[in-house]
């Protein structure tokens, strides 16, 4: 009688560490995007959000939309420097991640400050959608970095451009 409940034991644990292989191989073979991000307040895009995608999985992962999620509940998609959108998906291998630069002065009608930016919000032509930062704690320090970086002679130099005022001091 132990024998047998101890066999049924080992073949509970054998079938659980099975699946758990077997799902971890099957989530290897799909694509999976993980996304960064940095807040840059000085650079050569001027002040900006440096986006990083590196694809996790085997199959490549195409992008076909990235957009700035704004406190307020706005989606802002992403613009070239020159204003364009993507145009066609990006394409992310498993061996060469893609670097996106958010301009945000593109965008300076909508963001009155860097600080309302809630999130970015990435989705490929499959449907699913990946956010920086995609937990709350993570969330609170980007928006601690951005903080940091953001001063108020940077607020004072975004309202003038926001006025339409041509100061060059920054």
């Amino acid at each position: 009688m132990t024998a047998e409940i101890f066999g049924l034991i080992v073949t509970g644990i054998a079938i659980f560490l099975g699946f758990l292989q077997w799902r971890k191989s099957h989530k290897r073979d799909q694509g999976d995007l993980t996304v960064s991000a940095i807040f840059q307040s000085k650079g050569e895009g001027g002040i900006a959000i440096f986006v990083r995608l590196r694809n996790k999985g085997r199959h490549p992962v195409y992008v076909e939309r990235i957009d700035l999620r704004l406190k307020s509940g706005t989606r802002l998609p992403y613009k070239t420097s020159h204003g364009f959108d993507l145009g066609k998906p990006i394409e992310v291998t498993e061996t060469e991640p893609k670097d996106v630069l958010f301009a945000l002065s593109l965008y300076m009608k909508d963001i009155v400050e860097p600080t309302q930016i809630k999130h970015i919000e990435i989705q490929d032509t499959l449907g699913n959608v990946y956010k920086y930062p995609k937990w709350l704690r993570s969330r609170y320090a980007f928006q601690k970095q951005v903080k940091s970086e953001w001063t108020p002679e940077m607020q004072e130099y975004w309202k003038l451009r926001l006025n339409g005022e041509n100061d060059k001091t920054c």
